[in-house]
């Protein structure tokens, strides 16, 4: 499986055992702030102790920042950058999931400057006027949440208002991103299925609402890619080419530009998760892919459908009904039972659920009111039998 190198503009490697390339790490720096979650498979496995042994081999010291929860709040931002500062560090470096790696933008952005620019940027929505360039960042994933390892973009959740704040400026951008599927061999299914859904909605949207000739040539290769491989996640252990070939394929699909308004099970499962947020990660939009695409194919021309029937023929999912297609791949997954009720999420609250929605979002259109509430109603229903 073939290494590559990309510039857009985040430095990016990508390929397997990264983590045994010296010269990744050669790097000018005296002192990092490794920032990370307390995750036992990514210790357990020994990444930790080899990204650690890699910087000293080079005589980077470091000091590991490991607070990080889910949702990621303001304080955990405040802390890290403190640690930053009293410690003198002079680069981040992020080692985890999307979480991990927003909290990391955020520190490298604010460590040379006052904090209260933090509370300016969420109270106007406007980036402030920062007088130091941030500290630069190297990120490491080690789930298939890479998007936020090759954008500008941060989320920090606002437990007072419900919802998630967004960042977005080009000094969010990291320096480097180390992109290494091997380190995904420790997930489960059931950590690897959202990112792939999320990734499979995107590209659905891409292809029926393209931005370009280019979104919708890669909308439809990353499809093609995930309907290809998506059955080896079921296999234990994952072989490396499945887990290559959909790292690919998400990593792909997010170094285009998407504008977040034409991702309506985007902005449901972002209300949802910003009203319950020790949900997990797109596991709404996993369990609601299939209610989603029922109503969402109506918007589809038909020869957008006709492409997308096509690129299902090689696979174990085909049908002439392209929905039908679509069930046979949901069912293939397998996915268990999910208990949404245990979150706080019930089907009572899908009117306050469809409020908040578009509350947040106030041009949201993509759907009639009748199919979001069947849509929600849906999703609850499917995920588990509590309901």
């Amino acid at each position: 499986m073939q290494r590559f190198y990309a510039y857009m503009p985040v430095k990016i490697h990508f390929g397997f055992d990264l983590l045994e390339d010296e010269t990744l790490f050669d790097l000018p720096y005296f002192k990092a702030l490794i920032m990370t979650d307390k995750s036992e498979g990514l210790k357990s496995q020994g990444y930790l102790d080899k990204l650690l042994a890699q910087l000293k081999k080079h005589n980077i010291k470091s000091l590991i920042f490991d607070q990080i929860d889910h949702p990621l709040n303001k304080e955990t931002i405040r802390a890290a950058t403190a640690m930053v500062r009293d410690f003198n560090c002079d680069m981040v470096l992020a080692f985890g999931g999307g979480k991990v790696i927003d909290a990391a933008k955020l520190t490298a952005r604010f460590a040379r400057e006052d904090f209260s620019l933090y509370e300016a940027w969420v109270k106007s929505g406007i980036k402030p006027p920062f007088e130091q360039k941030p500290l630069d960042l190297l990120v490491i994933p080690t789930n298939l949440n890479i998007t936020s390892s090759i954008n500008a973009k941060a989320f920090v959740h606002d437990a007072k208002n419900d919802r998630y704040h967004r960042f977005k400026d080009d000094s969010l951008y990291p320096w480097v991103s180390l992109i290494d599927p091997a380190l995904f061999k420790t997930l489960d299914k059931m950590t690897i299925i959202p990112a792939v859904m999320d990734s499979l909605a995107r590209a659905f949207e891409m292809i029926i609402h393209p931005q370009s000739i280019i979104h919708r040539m890669k909308s439809i290769e990353v499809m093609r890619l995930i309907l290809d491989h998506i059955a080896g996640i079921q296999k234990s252990p994952i072989a490396d080419q499945t887990l290559y070939q959909l790292t690919y394929a998400i990593y792909t699909l997010h170094h285009l530009d998407m504008p977040k308004t034409k991702f309506p099970l985007h902005q449901m499962s972002d209300t949802i998760e910003g009203i319950h947020e020790k949900l997990p990660h797109s596991i709404f939009l996993s369990y609601g892919f299939l209610p989603y695409i029922d109503h969402r194919l109506e918007a589809a021309k038909a020869n957008d459908i006709e492409i997308i029937k096509r690129l299902f023929e090689a696979t174990p999912y085909h049908s002439n009904n392209l929905y039908v297609a679509f069930k046979n791949l949901f069912e293939a997954l397998n996915l268990p039972a999910f208990d949404f009720q245990s979150y706080g999420l019930d089907l009572a609250l899908v009117s306050d659920y469809m409020v908040h929605l578009k509350s947040l979002f106030p041009q949201f259109d993509a759907l009639k009111d009748d199919a979001l509430y069947d849509i929600i109603e849906g999703t609850l229903l499917k995920g588990g039998e509590s309901f």
